[in-house]
C-alpha cells in the first residue's frame, strides 16, 4: 500500500487554516464582547449619578420652594441630600463668593440657601438642559471672570431673591440685600450685579452699599 503524502500535506493545510480561522472568529468575539461589557457598566455607573443628581436637584427645590423649619424631617432630609454634593466629588467646582453673597447673613440661612440655589441652577442646566457648568479652576483665568462661574453666581443670586420675594417665607435681610432686591424688582438686576460684580469679592465695599 502506498503513503500519499500529498494528501497528509494537503490535510495538514486544511488543519491550519480550520484553525486559523477559529482563532480569527473567536478574537473577533472577545473583542466585541470586552467594549460591550465595559459600556454596560460604564452605562449603570452614569445612570447611578443621573439618579443621584435628581435626588439632589429635587432636594434642592424642595428647600427653595417654602420656609425653613430646621426641626422638620423633611428640611433634614433634604438638607443632608444637597449638603452630600455640595461637599463631596461631584465633578463640579462651587463658585461661593462674590460681592453678592457676602452681602448675606450668615446667621440666618441666607448664604446656606445661597449655596442650595448653586447647586439648584446648576442640576437644572445638566439635567434639564443638557448644559455642564463645572465652575472648575481654569489657568491663565481669573476665577471669578470665567463665564461659567458668573452665569451660575448670578442666576443663584435671582433664586435667592425669588425666594426673599415671597413674603410667606419670612426671610429678612440687610439693607444692602434689600437694595438688591428693589433693583430685581424694577429689572435692574442683572445691569447692579455685574457692576459691583469685581473688586474685592469678600468686601460689599461702599460701592454695593451705594446702590440705589
Amino acid at each position: 500500500m502506498c503513503f500519499n503524502f500529498n494528501r497528509v500535506k494537503n490535510l495538514h493545510k486544511s488543519l491550519k487554516s480550520i484553525v486559523f480561522f477559529f482563532l480569527i472568529i473567536t478574537s473577533s468575539y472577545t473583542y466585541a464582547q470586552i467594549p460591550s461589557e465595559f459600556k454596560t457598566e460604564q452605562d449603570s455607573t452614569l445612570t447611578k449619578m443621573e439618579k443621584y443628581e435628581t435626588s439632589v436637584y429635587i432636594a434642592s427645590k424642595s428647600i427653595l420652594s417654602k420656609p425653613i423649619v430646621e426641626k422638620s424631617a423633611e428640611f433634614i432630609s433634604d438638607s443632608k441630600i444637597v449638603k452630600s454634593w455640595l461637599e463631596g466629588k461631584n465633578g463640579f467646582g462651587i463658585p461661593l463668593g462674590g460681592r453678592f453673597y457676602h452681602t448675606l447673613s450668615n446667621t440666618n440661612h441666607q448664604q446656606y440657601l445661597y449655596s442650595v440655589a448653586i447647586a439648584n441652577y446648576m442640576l437644572d442646566q445638566k439635567l434639564n438642559h443638557n448644559r455642564v457648568l463645572n465652575c472648575s479652576i481654569t489657568d491663565n483665568q481669573i476665577y471669578r471672570e470665567q463665564v461659567d462661574v458668573k452665569e451660575v453666581r448670578y442666576q443663584a443670586a435671582i433664586l435667592f431673591l425669588e425666594y426673599v420675594k415671597n413674603s410667606k417665607n419670612n426671610m429678612k435681610i440687610r439693607n444692602v440685600t434689600k437694595k438688591f432686591l428693589k433693583s430685581y424688582k424694577k429689572g435692574e438686576f442683572e445691569t447692579d450685579f455685574f457692576k459691583y460684580y469685581g473688586g474685592n469679592e469678600n468686601s460689599t465695599s461702599n460701592r454695593v452699599s451705594s446702590l440705589k
